[in-house]
């Protein structure tokens, strides 16, 4: 069974009782929406309804993609919207508390990361088709998966940081996990395409 699998089963019992006139790329609107406002109170340093919004998006995202496997709804809209919304809200908020905070080559090294993982996930269907005849759209796999729990942790952290330096130092302990994590699931899923 996959680890998906199991994230899926622990949310059932929550999202049976999600109305079946919201949907899954809903979530995913809502998430991207909240971006704005994320980047607003964040430079507006209002930390803690910041803070708020940033876990708001964050159960938002662990339910939309459950939500769509339990109803069976996945879309390719939901494929690009998710991986949008997840990029807005991590990019506003890593760009702005982190600057400064996350030493510049770790910043840097993240930013682009994320650009080309994002890059990457849109265009791999049009590379796919070229190079090898068939479409492959790029899904998350465990350890892109592991990535975004890393920073989504190491992201709370620089929330709470303030000036202390063991949670600054621990944050950018769990970011440098989170860039590790970053490489090994493209190459894992440069394996996939080359075992094909």
């Amino acid at each position: 069974m996959r680890i998906i699998d199991y994230k899926d089963m622990a949310l059932a019992p929550l999202l049976h009782h999600v109305p079946p006139f919201i949907t899954p790329n809903h979530l995913a609107t809502v998430r991207l929406l909240l971006a704005l406002p994320l980047i607003i109170l964040l430079l507006q340093e209002h930390l803690i309804l910041a803070f708020t919004i940033f876990v708001i998006t964050m159960v938002l995202d662990a339910i939309d993609g459950s939500l769509a496997r339990l109803r069976h709804t996945t879309s390719a809209i939901g494929e690009v919207l998710d991986p949008m919304a997840d990029k807005a809200i991590f990019i506003s908020a890593f760009v702005i508390l982190g600057y400064g905070t996350v030493p510049l080559n770790l910043f840097l090294t993240i930013l682009m990361l994320e650009v080309i993982t994002f890059l990457g996930s849109l265009l791999s269907p049009i590379i796919t088709k070229s190079m090898y005849g068939f479409t492959v759209a790029v899904k998350a796999n465990i350890f892109g998966q592991l990535k975004l729990t890393l920073y989504s942790v190491a992201m709370i952290l620089l929330f709470l940081v303030g000036n202390n330096q063991e949670l600054q130092l621990t944050a950018n302990g769990i970011f440098i996990l989170g860039v590790l994590s970053s490489f090994t699931s493209m190459i894992y899923f440069a394996v996939q395409m080359k075992s094909r």
